[in-house]
Formats: C-alpha cells, sequence, structure tokens
C-alpha cells in the first residue's frame, strides 16, 4: 500500500503506478507482469471515467484493473484489488479541496504586467491580480466544504505548467478556513466578452462577491478570454 502512496506523491502516472503494482503482486506471491498491468492501465483509463463520486470511481478502478489482469493470464479478483488500493491511496496524496480548485481554476490565471504577452510565465503576473485569484480559489475550496457540486480533478502527468497549478490549488487550500460567510454556498464562472452571464439557479440573486477579471487560458464550460469572473452566491438551495 505505501508504494501506491509513493507513487502519488512522485507525481502519479501509469509508469508509476505499474512499478507498484509490480512490486505489490510480486510480493504478495502474484506475478509482476499482471500486477503491473492491473495497476497501470487502471491508472491510465480511470481517469477518462472521472465521476464526483468516489466510490464509483473505485469500482470502475477495480473493473479496469480485474479486466486487465483476465487479458494478462490473471485473476480478477488480484487486479480489481491492486488496481483499488492504487486509487485509494491516489486520493489519499490528492484531497478533495486542491481537487475542487484545480477542477474549476485550473485554467484561468492572472491579469499581466503591462506589455507582458506569456500568461504561462510567472514573471509576467500582475501581482495583484494573482493574489486575488489565490484568494478566490480558496473561497472554492471553503464552498466545496459545504457544497460538494464542484467538478474534481488533478494532473495526470508531469506537464509543469499542470503542476505548477496544481501547486497553486494546494496552497490555496492551505489558505482557507473562513474567508467567506458560511451561508456562501455557490459560485459561477462567466466570461464578460460573450455577455454578462447569470446562472438560472441564482434566480436574479446578484452575486455577494465577484472576483476578476482573470484570464482563461482554456478548461472548464467558459470561453477562453481576459475577463474572466468568479462570482459567489449566498444561500441558494
Amino acid at each position: 500500500a505505501a508504494l501506491f502512496y509513493g507513487a502519488g506523491n512522485l507525481g502519479g502516472g501509469p509508469l508509476l503506478h505499474a512499478g507498484a503494482g509490480c512490486i505489490s503482486a510480486a510480493a504478495s506471491g502474484g506475478r509482476c507482469g499482471q500486477g503491473a498491468l492491473s495497476a497501470g492501465f487502471a491508472e491510465f483509463a480511470g481517469p477518462k471515467l472521472m465521476t464526483n463520486d468516489v466510490a464509483a470511481n473505485l469500482i470502475a478502478r477495480a473493473v479496469i484493473g480485474g479486466t486487465a489482469s483476465v487479458i494478462g493470464g490473471g485473476k480478477f479478483a488480484n487486479g480489481a484489488y491492486t488496481a483499488s488500493f492504487g486509487y485509494l491511496f491516489n486520493q489519499l496524496q490528492h484531497p478533495a479541496a486542491p481537487r475542487a480548485i484545480y477542477g474549476e481554476t485550473a485554467g484561468l490565471y492572472p491579469q499581466l504586467s503591462p506589455g507582458a504577452r506569456n500568461v504561462y510565465d510567472v514573471v509576467n503576473w500582475d501581482p495583484a491580480s494573482a493574489a486575488e485569484l489565490q484568494e478566490a480559489r480558496a473561497w472554492v475550496a471553503e464552498v466545496q466544504a459545504r457544497n460538494a457540486n464542484v467538478h474534481y480533478s488533478q494532473p495526470q502527468g508531469n506537464n509543469p505548467i499542470e503542476q505548477r497549478q496544481w501547486q497553486l490549488a494546494v496552497d490555496a487550500a492551505n489558505m482557507a478556513g473562513n474567508l467567506s460567510p458560511p451561508d456562501v454556498r455557490h459560485f459561477f464562472i462567466r466570461q464578460d466578452a460573450v455577455g454578462r452571464q447569470a446562472p438560472g439557479w441564482a434566480g436574479g440573486q446578484a452575486p455577494f462577491r465577484s472576483f476578476g477579471p482573470f484570464i482563461n487560458a482554456g478548461g472548464g464550460d467558459v470561453p477562453r478570454g481576459r475577463q474572466t469572473y468568479i462570482d459567489f452566491y449566498q444561500g441558494i438551495r
């Protein structure tokens, strides 16, 4: 089990989980190849079937791992067991708050300093906008704790841009606590460049607080653009 936790600490990924599955299977008297196939294929295919339900994700990983084990000549139960442990320990390494922040805001970046062009280069970020985006991310973490109807995600590889956005999500989750009022339970991300937007569930209620504008470089349901806002709402059930 600790092997999969180590794989999570190193950034996860199919190859690392395959190695952990090989060692785990061999240590328990099984075959390295079958353990590697079960864990590696489950880690590769599992994110493509990811939902917001941990139990459903666990079942999916078990089925994928078991099937891969059978294809490799092993037992379904052994493959399901190996893949399930890999998923559970990956979840320990990636708790809910950072995954909610990353899932909702991985494509968002601060406004740029005058004359700057490259949104992916940290030195180009406007400091005040960067601080505001981190505070908004911390609010997302707090809303997630009150209302889990958010999109969860995490980096699926070692892309440096994705890893930096993940680290910012972790940092923002650590900031969260009592920044927003307890009755702020919903948020909506909008892009003003395509017209003023408001969610139907708001019933005409004005946002309690808006953060932005930020730059949406891609991700989620909001179009790309430089006028992206995160609106937070109170008390809507």
